[in-house]
């Protein structure tokens, strides 16, 4: 019961935020702003999302994994945190001089990007004490500043990215104060050489992930050009809302299933596995009308465009998403290097049959792509859990 309650609850924090981001925010940007600003603003936002939320969540992860140890000391992850800190604010500048962005909005990027990465991090003490009650109040009062920034931004008298920084400095704020007992010592001391690997390991295996995650933006900027960035993203608004089910669903999930590494019936693994991908199609079907709706609302000037591939695009979507609900057991059982191998073939698939298929059907063929590449994840998470974990 405590289980079901902590998901409902980390659901919920999670929604209210992002939501009033994806709902109003971005829609009031991309109003006030030409189609390849905002597709040039989606770019920077993939970018902080791989790089601010990847770092913070890896350490998450592996300080959560090692919750037991005896005699942790956490000024070793905090070093360590520091040095993650510095390696995203030079990558996240190298991209942004790259794209030719303004010296003020990159410092107000990277602020907001560090703010990210930190709050990814710390949420990990909230976690081991099982506080997502506190979360949601903390996410409760991100969403009023979201709010706020949202209504200034209506009338151009804010930047959007000081917004997005002054709501997750907030975050980091509140979070601090709940764990502060974590914070009592300080030295500059990093993790041992095993866990550096296990970081660097996990590290690895969710950029691809989250490469995976943002490969719309990626590979359709690239081969069709950043002004066609916003229509996948528009097509797929409500269809990635269904992270915010799947996502906190998952950090629950994996903050208990690393107390108990048993393995699993192989007939329970196959009746998830078919479960997962039957609730798939069937709620894609069900995004595709709601889509239509939310779209017509919110962006009525681009229906016409995104309209043909609603269905592909949001199942493509919903499938890569739920992906994350059986290899969530991969990663509690520390198989971090299986882990790593199956989001690489996967992105290497996603890769080439997108390129192949957008030089014939252009954005539909990305569409098509992300279905089919999803499919074979789910098969590959399958068949790894059955023969590494499964019983008979």
């Amino acid at each position: 019961m405590k289980k079901i309650k902590d998901i409902t609850v980390n659901i919920l924090a999670t929604v209210i935020p992002i939501i009033i981001m994806q709902l109003i925010l971005i829609p009031i940007y991309s109003r006030n702003n030409t189609s390849e600003d905002f597709g040039k603003f989606l770019l920077i936002l993939t970018l902080i999302n791989i790089s601010s939320i990847i770092l913070g969540n890896t350490l998450n992860n592996i300080r959560l994994i090692n919750k037991d140890e005896k005699n942790i000391k956490e000024y070793k992850y905090f070093s360590t945190l520091i040095i993650l800190i510095i390696i995203n604010i030079i990558i996240t500048t190298m991209f942004l001089l790259l794209w030719k962005i303004d010296k003020s909005e990159i410092i107000l990027i990277n602020l907001w990007g560090t703010c990210l990465l930190v709050r990814s991090y710390i949420f990990v003490y909230l976690r081991l004490e099982f506080k997502y009650l506190e979360i949601l109040y903390i996410n409760i009062i991100s969403a009023v500043i979201l709010g706020i920034g949202s209504l200034l931004l209506s009338y151009n008298l804010v930047n959007i990215y000081l917004v997005l920084f002054v709501s997750e400095a907030i975050i980091i704020i509140s979070m601090i104060l709940y764990s502060l007992k974590y914070f009592k010592e300080f030295k500059i001391q990093f993790l041992h050489i095993k866990k550096i690997r296990d970081l660097s390991s996990l590290l690895g295996s969710n950029i691809i992930l989250n490469l995976l995650n943002y490969s719309d933006r990626i590979l359709i900027g690239i081969v069709l050009g950043a002004k066609y960035v916003p229509l996948f993203f528009i097509s797929t608004i409500v269809g990635k809302l269904s992270n915010l089910i799947i996502n906190p669903m998952v950090t629950v999930l994996l903050s208990y299933e690393v107390d108990n590494k048993s393995s699993h019936p192989k007939k329970n693994i196959f009746k998830v596995f078919s479960l997962i991908i039957i609730l798939s199609i069937i709620l894609s079907i069900i995004i595709t009308f709601v889509s239509y709706i939310i779209i017509k609302i919110l962006y009525p000037d681009y229906l016409e465009d995104v309209k043909g591939i609603l269905y592909l695009s949001n199942l493509g979507v919903i499938l890569l998403s739920t992906t994350a609900i059986l290899q969530m057991k991969i990663i509690a059982n520390s198989k971090f290097k299986l882990n790593l191998t199956i989001n690489i073939v996967s992105l290497i698939i996603l890769t080439i049959s997108s390129v192949l298929l957008m030089n014939y059907f252009g954005i539909m063929g990305f569409s098509i792509a992300l279905v089919l590449s999803s499919l074979i994840k789910h098969f590959l998470i399958y068949i790894s859990i059955n023969e590494k974990l499964g019983d008979e």
